[in-house]
C-alpha cells in the first residue's frame, strides 16, 4: 500500500520505516529499478571479492546455533565464554583453530587444577570435557576425529 501511494505521486505522511519496510518485500531486481524511479538513495552494493571470505568447516555452523549458546550457558559461564572464543575463530585457518583449541583445553585440563579445591578440578573436567566435545565441530569433522584417534 506504502509503494503504491509513492508511486501514485499522493504520500500521505507514510513514514520513513513503513516505506522501507514496503521496499524490503519487494524482490531484488524490481526493487532497485523502483528505488531509483522514486529517488531513493540505498546503500551501495558491496561487492566482495573472491576468496576474501574465510572459509570454516561445514561441522562450524552447529557452534553458531541459538541451542549451543543457550546449553552453553545452562552448563556454566566458563563454557559459554569457551564457546563464544570458538566462535570468533572460526573463520581462522585450521592451524590457527588448533592453537586456539589447544589453548583452551590446556587452560582447562584437569592436571592444570589438581592443586585446586575439589569443586574447582570438577568444574575444570567439566570445561574441558566440553570442549573436547566441540573439537569436531571447530575444526572439522575428519580433523576432530583424526586428533581424537591420535592419528594425522
Amino acid at each position: 500500500r506504502a509503494l503504491l501511494h509513492l508511486t501514485a505521486g499522493d504520500s500521505p505522511d507514510l513514514g520513513e520505516v513503513a516505506v522501507l519496510d514496503a521496499l524490503a518485500a519487494v524482490p531484488e531486481p524490481t526493487r532497485r529499478s523502483l528505488v531509483g524511479r522514486l529517488g531513493i538513495a540505498t546503500a551501495p552494493d558491496v561487492r566482495v571479492e573472491a576468496g576474501s571470505l574465510p572459509v570454516a568447516a561445514a561441522e562450524a555452523q552447529a557452534l553458531f546455533s541459538e541451542y549451543a549458546l543457550e546449553e552453553a550457558k545452562a552448563r556454566g559461564e566458563e563454557e559459554a565464554a569457551a564457546l563464544l572464543k570458538l566462535r570468533r575463530g572460526v573463520g581462522q585457518p585450521l592451524e590457527r583453530r588448533r592453537r586456539l583449541l589447544r589453548a583452551l583445553l590446556r587452560e582447562w585440563h584437569p592436571d592444570k587444577h589438581q592443586r585446586r579445591p575439589s569443586g574447582e578440578q570438577i568444574r575444570a573436567n567439566e570445561v574441558f570435557c566440553y570442549l573436547q566435545g566441540l573439537r569436531s565441530f571447530f575444526l572439522g569433522a575428519t580433523e576432530g576425529r583424526s586428533k581424537n584417534r591420535g592419528e594425522e
